[in-house]
């Protein structure tokens, strides 16, 4: 088990996780040097939106924090459709900040539904779907994440769009639950985990027949959702307040009324009703969880890539630290957000806050227009486009956010780029397996709750020690086999799992933890009975003071699936 994981395990009950893909990669020729390379992609538009390809490295200027860098690398760039095969798969690396630039020969999209209605009045659904089946190269690669699930990336995709269409019939309804869930002082006071009744009718959208493989996703939360939560809970509180005032007022105001009241309603926000408010700032901290998790996931790929995420009225930000942390967050992972507003006419701070997100990043925004333009402006800008590389003339290691800027000597264009990284060292090279099997396992165990994707059921019992005074502790589980991936293997059936058992204290503070890696080999006979049974999986360990809680975790890598299971000693 890696340290880290054990660094990170100290607590259990927090929320971290990512979505996923599984194809093994190709690596394309790459420019190599024995220093760290800062990559920056630059696409380039003339005024009606055209990209611009015809520039040469003495045309761009680059910048960091403001003093000018010598570009070590340039290239341009222009896609042209290809037929995808299994070796167009998203290429890992270690780390935004690398001894290697790649050239890219496809783009990939994570599609990301936020909440509200998508469809009107821009038209959204109508747009998303004709990108993904009409719009995009045969070999781009496309993920749809909404609400807890998230297929893998594909370039299948119909696949894709089928999930899509799904979506927009049964989004509507699964809104106006959530919409009851989530109202109220229980937005803000209350849980944010998703309700079962309101998952049911999630599940459906991807687990259709025949669908494309998708997995549960705990959502990454800011490294400052605590104090969001509580910006949250100070604004409802200031908006009760308000209401309280302005009764008071109708009854016979004072000055110093007046003056109180006066400072309330000059709170940013401060027009939305109280429940529009709450359900607002609700939404915000669901749609932020998925965000963060696809940018943490999209970090480990290589080149830029794109995060597209719809939404009907945006993301309600209480403060402008909260916007650049997001943005600063993108950038260092090379992740490029594209806005696509659908809910009508939007002003104020959302808007704001949503063309910052894709201008500082190097995207798109699309706010109060058909979301069909958006798109085209997307699909249009990403064809084409510069890739410079700089040695920073500064060293890399302060862990310092570090501004960029490009400049394009050329009247009348547009560049649009990534503003910034921060300057930690790149990682040594990491091995797929373990760095993916890590990631997953620390996500489900720092879950407060359980996932589901591979069924998982235990229990725990203490039994006298065998080995003399003292207390021993067995778990037993059965493992469902339906959803591994299994794989011929002569007569027999192969399939490989990780099992890792935390043993913890009734705080859920990790006390001990088991690791072991399960190779199925099965004959037809014993894999026809635990398809039927399950899997057996039984451990016996000394038991440790303060142990009461048992958390097991059951990670497929070969499926990228995930599933857990709690049980409690009596």
């Amino acid at each position: 088990m890696s340290p880290s994981i054990v660094r990170a395990l100290a607590v259990m009950c927090l929320a971290g996780c990512v979505v996923a893909g599984q194809q093994n990669p190709q690596v394309p020729p790459a420019f190599r040097s024995a220093v760290t390379l800062v990559p920056v992609d630059v696409r380039v538009v003339d005024r009606d939106g055209r990209a611009v390809t015809d520039l040469k490295q003495e045309d761009f200027t680059l910048l960091e924090n403001g003093v000018p860098q010598q570009i070590r690398h340039f290239s341009l760039q222009v896609l042209t459709p290809q037929v995808p095969t299994s070796a167009t798969a998203p290429l890992t690396v270690a780390g935004s900040q690398r001894d290697t630039l790649s050239p890219q020969d496809r783009r990939l999209f994570l599609i990301v539904f936020g909440r509200g209605r998508l469809q009107e009045p821009s038209k959204g659904m109508d747009a998303v779907a004709r990108f993904v089946r009409e719009q995009i190269l045969p070999q781009d690669q496309v993920a749809v994440f909404a609400y807890d699930r998230a297929t893998r990336f594909t370039a299948d995709h119909e696949m894709i769009g089928q999930v899509i269409e799904r979506f927009r019939q049964l989004h509507p309804g699964i809104e106006a639950l959530l919409v009851q869930q989530f109202a109220g002082l229980a937005a803000v006071y209350g849980s944010n985990r998703m309700p079962a009744a309101v998952r049911k009718e999630i599940d459906r959208i991807f687990e259709a027949p025949g669908a494309l493989g998708s997995r549960q996703v705990v959502s990454n939360e800011p490294a400052d959702a605590g104090s969001l939560r509580k910006d949250a809970r100070t604004a409802a509180d200031q908006r009760l307040q308000a209401m309280v005032l302005e009764e008071q007022a109708k009854l016979g105001a004072t000055p110093t009324l007046h003056t109180e009241l006066e400072q309330v309603q000059n709170q940013q926000f401060s027009d939305l009703p109280f429940d529009e408010f709450v359900a607002a700032n609700a939404g915000t901290m669901q749609d932020l969880g998925k965000i963060y998790s696809g940018i943490e996931y999209l970090r480990h790929f290589d080149g830029e890539k794109h995060l597209v995420y719809i939404s009907e009225r945006g993301l309600m930000f209480l403060r402008t630290d909260d916007v650049d942390r997001l943005s600063r967050a993108a950038n260092d992972a090379r992740v490029v957000i594209d806005n696509i507003q659908t809910g009508g006419v939007l002003g104020g701070f959302r808007a704001y806050d949503l063309r910052f997100l894709s201008t500082s990043t190097g995207g798109q925004a699309s706010i109060s227009e058909y979301s069909r333009k958006g798109f085209d402006r997307v699909d249009g800008m990403t064809r084409a486009g510069y890739l410079l590389g700089y040695y920073p003339l500064k060293p890399i290691g302060d862990g310092r956010y570090r501004e960029i800027r490009v400049k394009v000597n050329r009247r009348g264009v547009t560049a649009f780029f990534r503003h910034g990284y921060y300057a930690v060292p790149a990682p040594p090279p990491f091995e797929r397996r373990a760095f993916l099997t890590d990631s997953r396992v620390m996500s489900a165990a720092l879950y407060g709750g359980t996932l589901a994707d591979i069924a998982v059921k235990a229990e725990v019992t203490e039994v006298n020690s065998e080995r003399g005074p003292g207390k021993d502790v067995i778990v037993r589980a059965t493992i469902d086999a339906s959803r591994v991936l299994f794989a011929p293997s002569e007569d027999k059936q192969r399939g490989f799992l990780d099992v890792v058992v935390f043993f913890a204290n009734t705080r859920k503070v990790v006390l001990g933890e088991k690791w072991q890696q399960i190779d199925l080999n099965l004959s037809e006979a014993s894999y026809a009975r635990v398809l039927k049974e399950g899997i057996p999986y039984t451990v016996r360990v000394p038991k440790q003071p303060g142990v009461r809680v048992v958390k097991i975790i059951v990670y497929d890598y070969q499926a990228d699936l995930l599933g857990s299971a709690e049980a409690t000693l009596k």
